[in-house]
């Protein structure tokens, strides 16, 4: 009974260690697998998308689907991608996605085109096009790069002629029933 016992005890320490371990893991990895996961099925993601990928916005989506980080980056990407190049479990609506997952439950993710007016240093106007991606689960919306001042400082860094940078018009190519017409976005926490 007591070697029985101290097996428990032992299994559990164990346990309780490596969850520990994988709780506080290498966040790093954990952003750079979950960017992947995110953005591997949509084919028309800009490099901006993925340099402005929220850590936050990534461990909120794991707490809401009540899902350790370490959970979170053991879903396969590639299984989704192919699922979605094959068709399984894929619905596409115009620019939605559709997506299936067993852990996280149904995903929408949505591609917005967007367009953005801005001034360069000949007062020019220059319409620069971005995409912005996000993604919808337990009813709730999430933005990879809704941060418009991110997004401009992308593209001082990218278009320096552009000295007077400011963003003049966005302009959504479509419309969702939950888009806010009122407050101009979509509702998101």
């Amino acid at each position: 009974m007591k070697k029985i016992l101290l097996y428990i005890v032992i299994v559990m320490s164990l346990m309780s260690s490596q969850a520990m371990a994988l709780e506080q893991g290498d966040k790093e990895q954990f952003i750079k697998n979950a960017k992947t996961y995110l953005l591997a099925h949509n084919m028309r993601t800009f490099n901006v998308v993925m340099q402005y990928v929220s850590p936050k916005v990534l461990e909120t989506i794991a707490q809401d689907n009540k899902l350790s980080l370490a959970n979170l980056t053991s879903i396969i990407p590639d299984n989704l991608r192919n699922e979605a190049l094959k068709g399984k479990k894929t619905n596409y609506v115009g620019n939605f996605e559709k997506i299936e997952s067993q852990e996280l439950g149904t995903i929408l993710v949505v591609t917005i085109p967007m367009n953005y007016d801005v001034v360069d240093k000949d007062g020019k106007n220059i319409r620069l096009k971005n995409q912005l991606i996000g993604m919808k689960t337990e009813g709730k919306w999430y933005f990879i790069n809704s941060d418009e001042l991110s997004l401009l400082d992308y593209y001082k860094k990218a278009y320096p002629e552009l000295v007077n940078l400011k963003l003049a018009k966005l302009d959504f190519e479509f419309l969702d029933p939950e888009f806010d017409m009122k407050k101009g976005k979509f509702a998101s926490p």
